[in-house]
């Protein structure tokens, strides 16, 4: 039997699900291994893993879909080798390859195709903008279960005016998937798209595979219908009739973004109607499918949502604009609001407002937590200084800037800026680039310093050459012991900066510069790119090119429960389920609220599996998808206030008049 269960609150669906989980699991002698629940995210995983009290019980089996995907994989992986003819090498299992690797073997593979033979002439975007349209493809396809060749044909075709577009772009992207596809399979490694491409077309349909299935599992619980791709649909449609039963939690409202994998048409037609079909009216809940639950969110449940919405646009310049937000928090926390409960919303990652909002509030002794993470690792300095150090072991001395260098300095020895620029350009004075005539070095310091007067200044001076010298000839020596990458990043932390004043405080950003380094060299030997260059220097080319930080699951969970104020994005303040009751909204008069969908080699859209083949996308289709996410979007928000706050600059960060729609909906419902 398949249930629907709809719910709009999410703590209500939490304590539902709970409940519904406890009754099987006692109906079934605490056997949890047979009860599958399908998660969005890790941070949902997470929150359901802490709250599942049980004196005792099997493994629990709560994963996100990907998760779920990958275990099978390598379960069974010898019958996806047995039925896939593309796989060359034979492994025990598959090796998983992390997105970093993905951006950088197309972003690469873009940039020589572009030298050496003028692919995407007519496209004025960088490698890295097209090489991500490209990996967005390659996701979107294989979750919506469209074939991986048929990619560049159904966003060629839905142009509209293909007549007037050369067909080169479109097949150099296709030749570029294939590249990458044949690359990895033959190699037996995959990436996420990868993953869901063979779990589907290798064991879903395979009888073994489904018999084993139909053994271990016997009842399944779907979190998050609206956060389904169409791939967990049609997993979902194939295993349910083998289950004693199948709970579905299902928000329709909940559709906020373009960029989820998600295709709601496909959900109401092939998962919401069977259901309908099926149970007539012995549904779950008491309300009838045909309800208002399952139309569009219009403006009039904007405006009967009960939080009060206050617009200040008195903001010309946007700078004004920033100014008023920071004394806005300040003047909620002075008066005794919690900073727990506020929450900063721009639409995009901006430097500005980051900056500005955090410097104020630190001088006023109040926390913040940035969830806007858009910076590569290497922009920290003690993982600026830990891959400088792994230059010097490797003699890559050609991939350390200057700037590079005197941040390695300065952060390595504890030393001024001054100090650490004064060291780095008498760094010459080095016989074989590792040891120093500290003598000449001390003189020619001392002769460029003028301040440096009193002997203290020049001693201390003198003992921070002695202990570069030191850690120069350190990292010397460690080449002796034939370290791999990993190896030596992971010694020259302990024993170099983790006794610094801010060493324990960084171990999370170089530990996972550490993890990475090693699983990033080990899928390019596996993969032979290291043929012409060596694995390390790929890694620390990738690393300063292309690898951004990131929070863990475990640390964006953490962030909810400390007492600071957040500066986030509407997309991360929905995906990770905050609940804050005063929301700042920054920049309201900006059109990045509701981002442009059609880009020039990819939309999102037009590769969902409801999209009819071969249909223009217009810009009717265009304006029709902004509004209907916008709308989402600010419902999704507002049902989590009480108090918003908006708002607007007459003129944007760069000095243009801006106007959105955002604006003017905000307009009719204050």
């Amino acid at each position: 039997m398949k249930y629907l269960i709809n719910e709009i609150d999410e703590n209500k669906k939490f304590d539902s699900l709970l409940d519904t989980y406890t009754k099987i699991l006692n109906q079934n002698k605490n056997k949890s291994q047979s009860i599958m629940i399908i998660v969005p995210n890790n941070n949902t995983k997470l929150k359901y893993e802490r709250n599942v009290n049980l004196d005792y019980s099997e493994e629990i089996n709560i994963n996100t879909y990907i998760g779920f995907l990958k275990k099978e994989l390598v379960k069974y992986w010898p019958i996806v080798m047995e039925n896939c003819n593309l796989i060359k090498k034979s492994f025990i299992s598959p090796v998983f390859i992390q997105n970093s690797l993905t951006e950088y073997i197309i972003t690469r593979e873009v940039e020589r195709k572009r030298n050496l033979e003028g692919y995407f002439e007519d496209l004025t975007g960088t490698n890295r903008s097209i090489a991500k349209s490209i990996i967005n493809n390659i996701s979107k396809a294989s979750l919506n279960l469209i074939e991986f060749s048929s990619i560049w044909e159904k966003i060629y075709l839905s142009k509209k005016n293909r007549d007037k577009l050369l067909r080169f772009s479109f097949t150099q992207m296709d030749e570029i998937i294939n590249y990458y596809i044949d690359l990895l399979l033959e190699n037996s490694m995959l990436d996420n798209s990868l993953s869901v491409y063979l779990y589907n077309n290798y064991l879903l349909n395979d009888r073994r595979y489904i018999e084993d299935f139909k053994r271990q599992t016997k009842y399944l619980i779907i979190e998050s219908l609206e956060n389904s791709s169409v791939a967990e649909c049609e997993f979902i449609r194939s295993v349910s009739p083998y289950l004693d039963d199948t709970y579905i939690y299902f928000n329709k409202k909940r559709d906020y973004s373009a960029f989820n994998n998600v295709d709601m048409k496909y959900i109401q037609k092939n998962i919401v109607m069977d259901i309908e079909k099926d149970l007539e009216n012995n549904i779950a809940n008491t309300e009838s499918l045909n309800s208002d639950k399952y139309t569009n969110v219009q403006m009039e449940d904007i405006y009967l949502l009960p939080a009060k919405i206050y617009l200040n646009q008195s903001s010309q310049l946007y700078s004004e604009m920033v100014g008023e937000v920071c004394n806005k928090v300040l003047n909620l926390v002075n008066n005794g609001v919690n900073p727990k409960d506020i929450a900063v919303i721009s639409p995009i990652n901006n430097s500005i407002l980051d900056y500005s909002l955090e410097n104020t509030l630190s001088k006023n002794n109040i926390k913040v937590f940035n969830t806007k993470k858009d910076g590569k690792v290497i922009d920290y300095p003690y993982a600026n200084a830990l891959i400088v150090a792994a230059c010097i072991f490797y003699e890559y001395l050609e991939f350390i800037r200057e700037e590079d260098y005197i941040n390695f300095i300065e952060t390595i020895l504890s030393v001024n800026r001054i100090q650490a620029y004064k060291i780095f350009k008498n760094k010459d004075n080095f016989k074989d680039k590792t040891e120093l005539n500290i003598q000449n070095s001390i003189e020619d310091i001392q002769n460029s310093i003028e301040n440096l007067k009193d002997l203290d200044c020049k001693s201390k001076l003198e003992k921070k050459i002695i202990e570069y010298k030191k850690i120069l000839k350190y990292i010397k020596e460690k080449r002796n012991d034939n370290l791999k990458i990993d190896e030596f990043l992971m010694q020259f932390y302990i024993d170099q900066m983790l006794s610094l004043s801010d060493g324990r405080d960084n171990v999370s950003i170089c530990k996972k510069i550490i993890q990475e380094s090693d699983t990033f060299t080990k899928s390019i030997s596996l993969l032979g790119l290291d043929k012409q260059n060596e694995k390390e220097k790929i890694f620390i080319d990738a690393l300063k090119s292309t690898i951004n930080d990131f929070y863990t699951t475990m640390e964006l969970e953490y962030s909810k429960e400390e007492n600071s104020i957040v500066i986030t994005t509407p997309y991360s303040y929905i995906s990770t389920n905050m609940k804050r009751p005063i929301q700042i909204w920054v920049d309201i008069g900006s059109n990045a609220w509701n981002m442009k969908i059609e880009k020039d080699i990819s939309n999102m859209i037009v590769l969902r599996k409801s999209f009819e083949e071969k249909r223009i996308y217009t810009d009717d289709f265009e304006d029709y998808y902004k509004k209907y996410y916008l709308y989402n979007t600010i419902y999704n928000l507002l049902i989590k206030a009480k108090e918003v706050y908006a708002y607007k600059s007459e003129y944007t960060v760069n000095g243009y008049m801006q106007e959105s729609m955002l604006y003017g909906i905000l307009l009719k419902v204050t």
